[in-house]
């Protein structure tokens, strides 16, 4: 599994289409049912595990910026609890002073 696995990583960083179909026909007919499950999920999007073989960019910016955003609005929905919100509107060390 782990050869696999080291092998998509490098797939991942610079690849090419062909060594992804190689991959994938290993991964599919592996003995480990966790990898060939794995593998029939990709074929189920091929062309954007295609994309992320062959282009150079990511959109992992994007995915952590929609990650910071969905943080502070479940802060600010209620959802983290007033401790927290008001842990990250005042500064730690002016809060303790509120606390008095």
């Amino acid at each position: 599994m782990r050869h696999l696995a080291m092998r998509l990583r490098g797939l991942l960083r610079g690849g090419t289409a062909e060594k992804l179909d190689i991959w994938l026909n290993d991964a599919r007919t592996c003995g480990i049912y966790g990898m060939r499950r794995f593998a029939r999920i990709l074929r189920q999007d091929i062309e954007a595990v295609r994309n992320a073989v062959l282009e150079p960019w990511s959109n992992g910016q994007t995915e952590r910026t929609d990650q910071q955003i969905e943080n502070a609005q479940a802060g600010v929905y209620g959802r983290a609890g007033v401790d927290l919100l008001r842990g990250r509107m005042i500064p730690l060390q002016d809060w303790s002073l509120h606390q008095e």
